[in-house]
């Protein structure tokens, strides 16, 4: 596991004690953490907050939403404060594309300041909601250069490589940028 600015992190960024893995772990152990975290965690948080709020998505909606909150924090849909901007557009009906962006586009920040990874994550995740597109060039990074062996962060999948599907919309991510 790798120290990873608030958790140690293992495989594509899934959060471990420190010792928890000490021979590192597989790609597909990797594939299995994070489908498990995401199912368990972050898809039943935002289908709540969704719910909760009479929200529709489609699904690169719902996988542009799932990216965000993996990379800040499934409870980014439960806070009260912190996460009021991007959670007031969504219970707005607001599809304005430059409201979008610039909604994802505030939470860019590391230790309060700007983070230029973060600003095209958010870019990134803005236009999948937007557009339904996966096929974002800012998106697609590097596959793991040891993909046998302990894995450092973060990777992604390239897209169009979906992660998980159960075949509607809402109950599992088709797509996730790690």
């Amino acid at each position: 596991a790798e120290w990873d600015q608030s958790q140690y992190s293992i495989g594509y960024g899934t959060g471990v004690n420190k010792d928890e893995y000490p021979n590192g772990i597989t790609v597909q152990q990797a594939d299995a953490l994070l489908r498990s975290i995401l199912n368990n965690t972050y898809v039943p948080s935002l289908r709540t907050f969704c719910i909760n709020n009479g929200i529709s998505l489609n699904q690169a909606q719902f996988d542009a939403l799932i990216d965000f909150s993996y990379n800040l924090g499934p409870y980014c849909w439960t806070a009260s404060t912190g996460f009021e901007t991007i959670q007031a557009l969504l219970k707005s009906g607001n599809n304005n594309a430059s409201d979008i962006r610039t909604t994802f586009g505030l939470y860019n920040k590391v230790d309060s300041k700007e983070n230029a990874y973060q600003t095209r994550r958010r870019a990134a995740e803005a236009d999948l909601y937007i557009t339904g597109e996966y096929n974002n060039p800012d998106i697609a990074t590097p596959t793991p250069s040891q993909p046998d062996t302990s894995l450092g962060i973060p990777y992604a999948r390239p897209t169009g490589n979906p992660l998980l599907k159960n075949g509607s919309i809402g109950e599992g991510v088709s797509w996730v940028q790690y």
